[in-house]
C-alpha cells in the first residue's frame, strides 16, 4: 500500500477515531489498539473498532498502490504532533512527512476485527442539528453500568429519552418518520461520539438504518459511518413517570436563574450537593448551608397555584436541567414537595431529607 494524504485532514480524523480505539487497559488484543487504513476500490478509509462500536471515515488523497495497514496508537500520537508539513505519505510500516520518517511495527491486518455491516433496513433520516438536540438528553443517562439499560438514550418512535432513575429528559422530533417499531437504546458513549462528529451547519441528512434483528444501528453522513451494538433490555415506560398535571407553576428567565444559582455553587458542593427550595405567591427561594455558611436566594417570579413549602433537590441535576432548556424562559412545575419537579422537557425527583426547613422563614 502507498497513499498520500493531507496532514491536517488526517490529524482531524485521527482525533475522531481515537475516541473509539481501545486502550491497553481495555484489551489484550494489539489490533484493537490500532486503526486500519484501507486504500481499496479508489477509496481511502480509516476504521476504528472496539467490538461494540465501529467508525469508518473516508479520507481524500491519492492512491499509488492499493492495500491495507494497521497504524498503532503510538504512531497515531506521533502523526498528531506533526507541524509545518502539508502532506504525508503512508506505506506498509513506513510514514514520510516532510523531513520526518516514521517506521512502525503493527499487528497484521487479518487480526483486525472484520466489520460486518448488517444494517441494511432503512429506519429514518434526520438533520444534523436536530439529532444533536435529540441526543442532548444524554446528560440524564446513568454512568454506573450495574443497570445497563439506563446507560443509553432510548428511541421510542419519535421521542429520545434518557434517565438514571433520579431524573429524566426527553426530546420529541416532530418530523421523524421512524420505521423501527420497538424501542431501541443507543449506548451513551455512541451518543457522545455522534455529538462530536455531527455538524450543526450541515445541509446533508443523517441516514439511519438497522439490522433485521434490531440489535445494531448505523448512522451515515458525509465521510462518516458509525455502527453500534444496541443495549438489550426493556426501558421503563417513561410516559407513566411524567406528571399529567401540577399544582404550582413558576415562570423564570433561564439565564437569570442560572446566574443567581452560581452564587451558591460552592456551598452546595459541600452539602452533599443538595439545596432546598420553596415557593410562595411572588418568588422562588433557594437555600444552601454547609460548614457554618448559609445562603438564601430570593428570585422574584411569576407564580400561579399553591405554595411549595420546602423541597430538597440535587444542585447538579437542577443546573443540568436548566442548561438544557431551549429558549429564554422556563416554566417549572410542582405537584407538592415530594413529587417530581418538571423543567419543560425534563423532570427531577426531589431528595427526601430527615428535616427540611427554610433557613430564613421570614423571607
Amino acid at each position: 500500500m502507498k497513499i498520500s494524504l493531507s496532514v491536517s485532514e488526517l490529524q482531524d480524523t485521527i482525533k475522531k477515531a481515537q475516541k473509539v480505539v481501545m486502550n491497553s487497559k481495555q484489551t489484550k488484543l494489539p489490533a484493537l489498539l490500532s486503526v486500519k487504513i484501507s486504500a481499496l476500490d479508489n477509496a481511502i478509509t480509516m476504521t476504528a473498532n472496539n467490538l461494540n462500536t465501529v467508525t469508518v471515515f473516508t479520507l481524500f488523497g491519492s492512491i499509488q498502490e492499493q492495500g491495507e495497514v494497521l497504524i498503532p496508537s503510538d504512531t497515531l500520537k506521533l502523526i498528531s504532533k506533526l507541524k509545518n508539513t502539508n502532506y504525508i505519505e503512508i506505506s506498509e510500516n513506513l510514514i514520510i512527512a516532510g523531513s520526518k520518517t516514521l517506521k512502525f511495527t503493527s499487528a497484521t491486518v487479518d487480526q483486525f476485527p472484520i466489520t460486518n455491516d448488517t444494517c441494511t433496513i432503512p429506519a429514518f433520516s434526520i438533520g444534523h442539528n436536530e439529532l444533536i438536540k435529540a441526543l442532548s438528553v444524554n446528560y440524564a443517562c446513568a454512568i454506573e453500568e450495574n443497570r445497563p439499560i439506563f446507560t443509553g438514550v432510548c428511541l421510542n418512535k419519535s421521542t429520545f429519552v434518557a434517565t438514571d432513575t433520579h431524573r429524566m429528559a426527553w426530546y420529541y422530533v416532530e418530523s421523524i418518520n421512524n420505521t423501527i417499531e420497538k424501542e431501541i437504546v443507543i449506548p451513551l458513549q455512541v451518543t457522545k461520539l455522534l455529538q462530536n462528529y455531527l455538524d450543526k451547519k450541515s445541509g446533508f441528512p443523517v441516514v439511519v438504518s438497522v439490522d433485521e434483528k434490531q440489535r445494531h444501528l448505523k448512522f451515515e453522513f458525509p465521510q462518516t459511518v458509525v455502527i453500534t451494538r444496541l443495549i438489550e433490555g426493556t426501558f421503563p415506560n417513561f410516559k407513566q413517570v411524567v406528571p399529567t398535571d401540577h399544582k404550582t407553576s413558576v415562570k423564570l428567565n433561564v439565564k437569570k436563574l442560572l446566574d443567581e444559582l452560581s452564587f451558591v455553587e460552592d456551598i452546595a458542593k459541600k452539602s452533599n450537593g443538595i439545596v432546598t427550595l420553596a415557593v410562595d405567591e411572588n418568588a422562588i427561594y433557594f437555600d444552601a448551608m454547609a460548614e457554618g455558611n448559609a445562603v438564601t436566594l430570593t428570585i422574584d417570579s411569576i407564580v400561579t397555584g399553591d405554595h411549595v413549602e420546602v423541597m430538597g433537590i440535587s444542585y447538579k441535576f437542577l443546573i443540568d436541567a436548566l442548561k438544557n432548556v431551549e429558549g429564554e424562559e422556563i416554566e417549572i412545575k410542582f405537584n407538592g414537595s415530594y413529587s417530581p419537579v418538571c423543567f419543560n422537557n425534563s423532570i427531577v425527583l426531589p431528595v427526601r431529607l430527615p428535616e427540611m426547613k427554610r433557613l430564613n422563614t421570614a423571607a
